[in-house]
């Protein structure tokens, strides 16, 4: 483990001194990193990590042993458990994790927060001149991060930001091996398991031993972990790891991450601001059209999403309403293609969002339009198969199609998924749009027997299985 943890060391500080780390994190926002998960400690990390590493580490022919002895040390310090009080302040917190107490989750959660950076630029790039470089950075920040991960699992020692780095550990599995990889879905329960182990499903409000900034975190990372666990059970058909009915499920205070450096008097004049609600009656007043873009966009998609679950899960009971799936899905779909024709006003939404947006609610709304379009299969009523509608359907799957090019490449992790899918939704259009289409379709309406066995159309045989595209 030393060796190891001195190779990863060098790796970390070579980052640092060639401004690797400064290139991403400079313009974070657009990779959508500055909405992460703790994303708030990532410029106090770094800044210390950055005096101590170089401060340590000189181009002296003992380099390695220096790294050896540094890796030693943050060994006996990652199994140091920590210790909060009430009044602790976010710069000791910072501070239990840096400096002389440099702990291996810290390393890792920068690691990984980095690689998930790495995978939203494109090259040229401050950070890497050619695709071959930024290929060559993004693998070799996945894999120290995954043997980050190795140490902290071998030392047992459980904080918060272990959880945040196990969680943003996963995010870099799912961008690098695909959300279908079973070493993602592993990774996923280590953070699941983490969470539960560190009590974060439990009461959290009330706890007079612990500030109100950690408190807060702490919401965070079970919302994050809840969601992406749903998010998976949904996408991927598999059943949920975290039960709504073992957790308290809160609700984090409307405040913005600057107020988690406040104590005393500035602290209680920013809570002030707060509703019976806990909501931010500032929120309004503050000038920033981006980001209420995107949350009015994303409130938009994740009702539509909704939505369109609930009649696609009817659907499968026996309960099919064909229009109002129909409709429900050409409004997903078209509002993910909005996202993709605007993203430049959509600030937070970096491209590996957009992609996720794509695979989760894209696909399966144009899985559903195609479904549609097939001869023979279950239609919607009349008025909403006349010529605009058709003309709509086809536009939004062809926009649709042309932006699975633009959100993965040849070498990304869920390439092969829009590859496939791709492939379909050509062969479905070219199909529906071909002159002898129409003939077959006439002679279906007029069979007296089906020419296709009862289920072989069945929406649940095909529609949001990943196995179909």
């Amino acid at each position: 483990m030393v060796e190891e943890g001195a190779h990863i060391l060098d790796i970390f500080s070579q980052f640092i001194t060639n401004g690797i780390f400064k290139a991403l994190f400079d313009n974070w926002s657009y990779h959508d990193l500055d909405s992460r998960l703790g994303a708030f400690l990532v410029p106090r990390f770094l800044e210390t990590m950055t005096s101590d590493l170089l401060g340590h580490l000189g181009p002296s022919a003992d380099r390695h042993s220096e790294l050896l002895r540094m890796s030693q040390r943050l060994i006996a310090a990652s199994r140091v458990p920590l210790e909060f009080h009430d009044a602790m302040t976010l710069r000791e917190f910072v501070d239990c994790h840096v400096g002389h107490n440099l702990r291996w989750e810290a390393i890792g959660a920068m690691l990984s927060l980095a690689g998930i950076a790495m995978c939203d630029v494109r090259a040229p790039h401050p950070a890497c001149a050619t695709e071959d470089e930024r290929q060559s950075m993004k693998k070799c920040l996945f894999y120290s991060s995954t043997l980050c991960a190795q140490f902290c699992e071998s030392l047992e020692t459980l904080n918060d930001v272990l959880v945040i780095f196990l969680y943003e550990n996963f995010l870099l599995y799912s961008l690098h091996l695909g959300d279908q990889s079973f070493q993602t879905w592993r990774r996923l329960n280590d953070a699941i398991n983490a969470m539960f182990a560190h009590g974060l499903h439990q009461k959290l409000d009330g706890d007079l031993h612990t500030p109100l900034f950690l408190i807060e975190l702490r919401k965070h990372i079970f919302g994050r972990v809840y969601a992406s666990d749903i998010s998976f059970a949904v996408f991927l058909g598999r059943p949920p790891r975290v039960s709504q009915r073992y957790c308290i499920i809160h609700r984090p205070l409307d405040l913005k991450a600057d107020a988690y450096e406040m104590t005393g008097e500035a602290l209680e004049e920013e809570l002030a601001h707060l509703d019976q609600h806990e909501w931010n009656t500032n929120i309004w007043a503050r000038n920033r059209p981006g980001t209420v873009v995107d949350r009015l966009y994303l409130i938009r998609l994740f009702y539509l999403q909704a939505v369109f679950f609930i009649e696609w899960t009817a659907s499968i009971h026996g309960n099919v309403d064909n229009d109002t799936l129909y409709i429900i899905s050409s409004d997903l779909l078209s509002w993910v293609n909005e996202a993709m024709l605007r993203r430049e006003r959509l600030s937070k939404l970096g491209l590996s969002s957009l992609a996720w947006r794509a695979v989760t609610c894209g696909l399966p709304a144009a899985a559903t339009l195609a479904k549609y379009m097939i001869p023979g299969s279950p239609q919607p009523s009349r008025k909403w198969r006349d010529a605009n509608a058709f003309a709509k359907v086809i536009q939004d799957l062809s926009v649709f199609i042309r932006h699975m090019n633009y959100l993965h490449e040849p070498g990304d992790a869920n390439y092969e998924i829009f590859r496939q899918a791709k492939a379909v939704l050509q062969r479905v259009i070219a199909t529906r749009l071909d002159p002898h289409t129409l003939l077959e379709e006439r002679e279906l309406q007029t069979c007296p027997t089906p020419i296709f066995p009862p289920d072989m159309l069945s929406i649940d045989q095909w529609v949001l299985r990943p196995e179909f595209w």
